[in-house]
């Protein structure tokens, strides 16, 4: 199924601290090349080329030291009172994740509700002093539909479900007649949001599997009701021999900029073969296809991720993106068809780093997951990271606390004298906005920049990219 909406854009590409800098007229003091760092002074860290940052080096038995520091040579500040220190670090979100001891917290009702057959792709979101939570269910005997329930702030595993579904199938003859799931839901502003779902397609099958796209619902009353777009798809499935040749599957949709940007599972083929895809648009409506699709593709060398990688979630955070996504793949005596939880992050959204260490969630010893884990949903909320996904059967929710098992401090300290002595200030506190943060230094000439590196798991290191300093 073709639509005019969804075309091929040209390249992408990411700003960079320098040119954002240039832009607002600000002056580069401290914006070192790979080169240039190493005439810093490392203590149990070191500048890591394949990632042109600054790692933990590694000890004699190939393990990370545990914690390192790196100290950059003194900056000359004279006269220039209001600085702007910003920088990216890597693999500092919290990837160790706690299971609440009640889980599931959610799942189908007893027969006799509508949707007891199942409760699968969550979409959560915060919404004044509760969180929202849109899913879709796959009711025995009749079409799939998604459903709406919400949970104090103060307690994120005790919902209330909505009595009825918000969407349901839509009318003969459109993409999404067969049913509908896998919602995410946008708001635009308070009042006005976008729900980004999964149609099944009434005909159009490989084997006895419908061909899934992506449609569009907008609501006016804060995502009580919804109306749909259009019976055709905003992001069809792709041509044949495609990456998406047999379905445009799970998305997740952010506005970051001007621009709208949505990953979704690009599926090539019954039995699945999936890979995360990307599309752009200017308005949320008219979605682009990336010419360089996927951008994360299945991997059969990588034994989470030989088959699927797919049902994307992205935040953008401190200048990264970072994406949790669900996995199949072989090894640890399971089935090819069980799911597990990965994390991946850019600086873009489009060139992908995995986590050296995935998958990050994974079964439980017993009960209701202890087969998978799949289709995760990740909201930071008060400085801290909530973790909602389904297990096995797709059938239920669970919820699991975030936990960072690696961790970056970036202090500055300043002085009059070109070699730091007993005359300098202290260390600061650390800076807390690594987008930007204000550097304060008062009449001193110099000023010196630390980055301090600690991890809790000695195979993989934190990473600091891309130090600037400038006038603010």
């Amino acid at each position: 199924m073709a639509s005019a909406a969804v075309s091929a854009p040209g390249p992408l590409h990411a700003s960079t601290h320098a040119a954002a800098g240039a832009k607002r007229g600000r002056r580069v003091l401290f914006q070192p090349t790979p080169e240039q760092l190493r005439q810093g002074v490392f203590e149990g860290a070191e500048v890591n080329a394949a990632r042109d940052g600054i790692t933990l080096a590694k000890g004699p038995g190939g393990s990370h030291r545990p914690a390192g520091s790196f100290l950059s040579q003194p900056i000359e500040v004279k006269g220039m009172p209001s600085l702007r220190l910003s920088w990216r670090e890597r693999w500092t979100t919290p990837l160790a994740w706690e299971k609440h001891p009640r889980n599931p917290i959610l799942g189908p009702p007893p027969p006799g509700n509508w949707d007891a057959g199942s409760l699968t792709t969550p979409s959560l979101l915060r919404a004044g002093d509760e969180f929202r939570l849109y899913y879709g269910s796959r009711p025995k005997g009749s079409k799939t539909a998604v459903g709406m329930a919400a949970a104090p702030l103060s307690d994120p595993h005790r919902w209330k479900k909505h009595p009825k579904p918000v969407l349901t199938a839509g009318a003969p003859g459109a993409f999404d007649e067969n049913g509908v799931i896998g919602p995410e839901v946008v708001p635009v502003t308070d009042t006005h949001w976008r729900m980004y779902y999964v149609g099944y397609h009434p005909t159009a099958k490989q084997g006895r599997m419908p061909v899934h796209q992506i449609g569009l619902a907008e609501s006016d009353d804060g995502g009580l009701t919804w109306r749909r777009v259009s019976n055709e798809a905003v992001v069809p499935h792709g041509p044949a021999g495609s990456y998406d040749a047999f379905s445009a599957s799970s998305c997740s949709v952010l506005r970051v900029g001007k621009q709208w940007m949505m990953w979704y599972g690009g599926i090539a083929q019954v039995p699945y073969l999936a890979s995360v895809c990307l599309a752009t648009s200017e308005d949320g409506h008219a979605w682009k296809k990336f010419e360089r699709n996927p951008v994360l593709s299945f991997n059969p060398y990588l034994e989470a991720e030989a088959f699927l990688a797919a049902a994307p979630h992205v935040l953008h955070e401190d200048g990264l993106f970072k994406m949790w996504y669900s996995a199949k793949g072989y090894g640890e005596g399971r089935k090819a068809g069980d799911y597990r939880i990965c994390y991946a992050e850019s600086r873009d959204g489009i060139l992908w780093d995995r986590f050296p260490k995935n998958p990050v969630v994974g079964p439980s010893a017993a009960g209701w997951d202890s087969q998978m884990a799949e289709y995760p949903e990740v909201l930071h909320v008060d400085s801290e990271h909530h973790m909602w996904y389904c297990g096995d059967g797709y059938g239920s929710l669970g919820y699991a606390k975030g936990r960072p098992l690696a961790r970056v401090r970036i202090q500055t300290r300043a002085g009059n004298t070109k070699t730091p002595d007993a005359s300098w200030s202290g260390w600061s506190d650390p800076h807390p906005d690594p987008t930007g943060s204000e550097v304060t230094h008062g009449t001193a000439a110099f000023l010196q920049i630390r980055a301090r590196l600690e991890t809790e798991d000695r195979d993989f290191s934190p990473a600091v990219q891309d130090i600037s300093l400038t006038t603010a």
